[in-house]
């Protein structure tokens, strides 16, 4: 049987796995402290659920995330989920590069099972002057492999219906070298 403490560390490493699924996240952030501040908190040991409601904040390192709700979960087999909602789910993280990772939407989840992290409504992730909107953003954190999608006005502007924006800027230091090289990650 797992613990209180158990479970909320697994509820913290879903938490990190998700948030910064990133792979090119700070290497150090992984080795800081877990910390997560709520106005509430639930554990349901029998069913492996784990739940903070209210203003919630989960910072690791440089890896900061804000939500309304959080729960994890873990089944019988191992495999961990996460689900957050906010108005929006915010979240930042620097990357081993310099630059920093930022994404919002109305719900995140991701699952261990199939290594996806799911950003849906009103969705929006930026890397530097990087940036993809869309209403679903998905992420394979083992693939690294990105798709976006859009329904009704692309979740963020009212003009572009059903369709995703990507707006990606020229490497940097590509001075006049007609093979500049855009990179999204």
């Amino acid at each position: 049987m797992i613990n209180n403490s158990q479970y909320i560390k697994i509820f913290c490493l879903s938490c990190c796995l998700c948030v910064a699924g990133t792979a090119n996240a700070l290497k150090t952030d992984a080795s800081q402290p877990i910390h997560i501040d709520a106005d509430h908190l639930t554990v349901d040991q029998k069913n492996m659920l784990t739940v903070f409601t209210g203003n919630v904040v989960i910072s690791q390192g440089s890896m900061l995330a804000h939500a309304s709700l959080a729960q994890a979960s873990q089944d019988k087999d191992g495999y961990k989920t996460i689900h957050m909602t906010g108005s929006p789910v915010t979240f930042s993280q620097l990357n081993d590069d310099g630059d920093k990772t930022e994404g919002q939407g109305n719900v995140f989840d991701y699952n261990t099972k199939n290594n996806l992290a799911v950003l849906t409504g009103r969705a929006r992730v930026k890397k530097g002057d990087n940036l993809v909107m869309g209403d679903k953003l998905t992420y394979n954190t083992q693939t690294q492999i990105y798709s976006a999608n859009s329904n009704n006005a692309n979740g963020v502007s009212t003009t572009k219906s059903g369709r995703v924006t990507v707006i990606l800027q020229p490497q940097k230091g590509s001075g006049n070298d007609s093979k500049s090289t855009i990179k999204l990650q």
